[in-house]
């Protein structure tokens, strides 16, 4: 997926409709790691996700992940990611 259509996936995973949006407004999640950790915790505030499933996603530490690694792991972990 191309940072554009990762960021509109996680936009509208957190809540974003697409009809009521410029795309120029939605956050650089791949590459701003603010707008990623505030697309976690709106993960984390779904009830069925933990942040120990969250975390034990990543097959490197969630630490040393980057920015985009991490943006990437969130739609895995929603089943939203497309190669």
């Amino acid at each position: 997926m191309t940072d554009e259509q990762i960021n509109k996936a996680i936009a509208e995973s957190c809540g974003w409709e697409e009809e009521f949006y410029d795309y120029a407004d939605i956050p650089d999640y791949c590459n701003d790691h603010n707008a990623m950790l505030e697309a976690e915790d709106f993960l984390m505030k779904i009830d069925e996700l933990s942040w120990d499933d969250y975390y034990c996603s990543f097959e490197k530490g969630l630490c040393s992940s980057t920015t985009r690694q991490r943006a990437e792991n969130f739609l895995k972990v929603l089943g939203k990611w497309k190669k």
